[in-house]
């Protein structure tokens, strides 16, 4: 049996005291798993196994990739915590990074995983108008019969709007996040708990239907609708795979793109009380509940309609042959076995407010990556100046809010960026470097793995456990890289995702140099900040 060896150490990063950024330790460990679960996003991540993974994988297993990507993300939620307990800044994956592999690499990285993150949170937005609120609206208004309903939902879809409505949430969330951090918690609470009270009747009434499914589906969609979808999918080029075929593709990329989010207190880990006990709890704690609601939702919804018909709904819902309506969204199929107008309202209230937690936590994560850029001289200091009274790095959300701006046009008004399978392959690829650089710091930098806390010093026989898992990850993240490319899936990658990829790499590399540069000429001797985990 493998022994476990965890040696204690007084050279401890951590503690309660507030970090030489400026940004006090404030966060609970509650406070922190609120924040994961809100940047795993339940109305969004919930929502994409039925609306198009099941497309882009037909005869998948939900259940099972669902596990599989459950217990990857686990994995993978401990390595990237231990980044943050090991240094316990901001942008702690790009602090380990850059220190123990290089500082041009871990910046690149780092410049990549902030840019794709203000990308996200721009289609976020976008998503709000363009999917999610027409949906909802359509939900509530089939359930009620309201033609005026329907023409509501039609009328949010339209470009203009779209960018209208994202831009006006947009601003809000920014004043939301230069607030003093109080006023950001309570809204992440009220909104994790609307979301897990949806979820909630969701799940009962797929667990209690009152009607079957088909007939259910006929009665919203028309007559025959439901015997027709399987058909029309398979007309237009759907084609079932073995099973096992898609298991393991389908664990690896669902698990990572669902679960993103899950490892988020790493970014702000300068601001929580006690990282040691605080980063690894709100990761798999975030992981467990979302994993254990969208499972179950699988589990019961799969009782009620084939695979293979959901599959089809999916593949109709993305393929530009198909120009009738579609209905691919979980809280619909409730809806179909067991009609509510209350569960109805609940979820469009609940799921938008959710949507607006997950902007909130990617203005909040990105921006602090900014401030440890600051920090190390990368960026001018004001970047990452924090205000006396609010306790916030305004200027470095309002550069983050301005970028998502940008995403947000592209979105809404031209439909880039929109492929989650381009997202999946720019993140995995970001993280690459966080990954091999916590696989191999106990041996390259091992006295900063030795005044590590205890809990990222435990290890197995005498192999460090930071060393296993962020093996794991790096192959885990390696893997996501290449399938895109291998194996079919959805609309592939495209050559906007590649030229993107190439011109990210390239301009966070000569940023670097080229600031790094100025700075030296101005006296500023960044080098000596890449020397230390820490800044006294």
């Amino acid at each position: 049996m493998a022994e476990i060896d965890a040696r204690s150490t007084t050279g401890s990063l951590s503690g309660t005291q507030d970090n030489p950024q400026g940004l006090p330790r404030h966060i609970s460990t509650f406070t922190t798993i609120t924040f994961a679960l809100a940047c795993v996003g339940l109305a969004t991540s919930g929502t994409l196994p039925y609306s198009s993974f099941l497309g882009i994988w037909p005869g998948v297993n939900l259940v099972v990739v669902l596990v599989i990507g459950v217990v990857l993300s686990l994995i993978h939620g401990y390595t990237f915590s231990m980044m943050g307990v090991i240094a316990p800044r901001s942008g702690a994956d790009y602090v380990v990074a850059s220190r123990v592999l290089s500082a041009p690499v871990g910046f690149a990285a780092s410049w990549g995983t902030m840019l794709v993150g203000v990308l996200l949170a721009g289609t976020a937005l976008a998503y709000l108008s363009d999917s999610l609120l027409p949906s909802l609206l359509r939900n509530i208004g089939m359930v009620v019969e309201s033609n005026g309903m329907l023409a509501a939902a039609e009328s949010l879809e339209k470009p203009e709007t779209v960018v209208l409505v994202g831009a006006v949430v947009a601003v809000i969330i920014f004043g939301i996040c230069i607030l003093p951090p109080k006023v950001m918690e309570i809204i992440t609470k009220i909104g994790l708990f609307g979301g897990l009270v949806a979820w909630g009747a969701i799940l009962i009434q797929l667990a209690v239907p009152v009607v079957s499914f088909s007939s259910g589906w006929d009665r919203y969609m028309g007559s025959q609708s439901y015997a027709e979808r399987f058909v029309r999918a398979t007309n237009l080029g759907m084609e079932i795979q073995p099973t096992e075929n898609w298991l393991v593709y389908g664990g690896l990329l669902i698990g990572f793109s669902l679960f993103f989010g899950n490892w988020i207190s790493t970014y702000f880990a300068g601001e929580v009380k006690r990282p040691e006990r605080t980063l690894l709890a709100s990761s798999w704690t975030s992981t467990l509940v979302s994993g254990g609601l969208f499972i179950a939702a699988a589990a019961l919804l799969q009782r009620l309609a084939p695979l293979n018909w959901l599959a089809a709904e999916s593949f109709l819902y993305q393929s530009e042959g198909f120009e009738g309506l579609t209905m691919p969204w979980i809280y619909f199929y409730a809806n179909v076995v067991s009609p509510s107008v209350i569960v109805s309202a609940l979820v469009f209230f609940a799921f938008a407010l959710l949507v607006i937690n997950l902007v909130q936590m990617q203005f909040l994560y990105t921006s602090r990556i900014l401030v440890a850029w600051a920090d190390d001289g990368m960026l001018p200091a004001m970047v990452g100046m924090i205000h006396p009274n609010l306790k916030s790095p305004i200027l470095a959300v309002l550069i983050v809010a301005s970028i998502s701006l940008v995403s947000l046009l592209a979105s809404g008004l031209m439909g880039a960026t929109n492929n989650p399978i381009e997202f999946i392959l720019l993140l995995a690829i970001f993280q690459l470097p966080p990954a091999l650089a916590i696989t191999v710091m106990p041996f390259v930098r091992p006295s900063w793995f030795e005044a590590a806390p205890k809990i990222a010093r435990l290890k197995i026989g005498p192999v460090p456990l930071v060393t296993v898992t962020g093996l794991i990850s790096f192959i885990y993240l390696l893997a996501v890289c290449v399938l895109p490319f291998v194996v079919p899936m959805g609309k592939g990658v495209g050559q906007f995702a590649i030229i993107l990829l190439v011109g990210i790499v390239l301009s966070g590399v000569a940023w670097f140099f080229l600031f790094r540069r100025h700075q030296m000429k101005s006296g500023v001797r960044v080098d000596e900040h890449f020397r230390s985990l820490t800044r006294q």
